[in-house]
């Protein structure tokens, strides 16, 4: 599956979700709302939700994978583009998921799935963060620069130093 069709479906899911999310965001703030089913159906929700993470990253890391040394950058590039993209759209589902939440809580309800909700964001974040380097350290040119680096390093070792000078005092 190409990563355009697959970002193309992957949006499309994400829209959805996200335009669900935001009905039930403003279901919320409705006086006549059962806000107490709400918040029971909450925390079961937000762990299918926030479970699907790791299915997520072990896609990403099969991408990451996938990329030989003689992959060209633009094809990099792209694998990049795109899960920066879909990662952007979990994000901003986990998002409107803690709006409600924090709509709930501030009516006293007791809500569940908060932390890992926060959790996953932390973690689409860092992962977000991190594909950028860990697709560059699979490209060939890259590669052969860092080896060579290495090589370079371990012909010339590093003066001699005296550490436990750092301890005296």
């Amino acid at each position: 599956m190409s990563p355009t069709l697959e970002l193309d479906l992957e949006r499309a899911t994400g829209e959805a979700v996200r335009e669900t999310l935001r009905h039930w965001l403003t279901y919320a703030d409705k006086p006549d709302a059962d806000l107490v089913s709400l918040a029971g159906e909450f925390g079961p929700l937000v762990r299918s939700h926030v479970g699907k993470r790791c299915d997520f990253r072990e896609s990403m890391l099969a991408a990451v994978r996938r990329v030989a040394e003689d992959t060209p950058r633009e094809h990099i590039d792209t694998i990049n583009d795109f899960y920066q993209q879909v990662t952007d759209l979990h994000i901003a589902g986990c998002e409107l998921l803690l709006s409600i939440a924090g709509k709930l809580e501030a009516k006293g309800l007791t809500v569940e799935g908060v932390d890992e909700l926060r959790e996953a964001i932390a973690d689409y974040r860092r992962w977000k963060d991190d594909l950028p380097d860990e697709l560059l350290l699979r490209h060939g040119p890259v590669r052969r620069r860092l080896a060579a680096a290495v090589q370079e390093g371990l012909r010339n070792p590093p003066a001699a130093s005296d550490w436990h000078e750092l301890f005296d005092d």
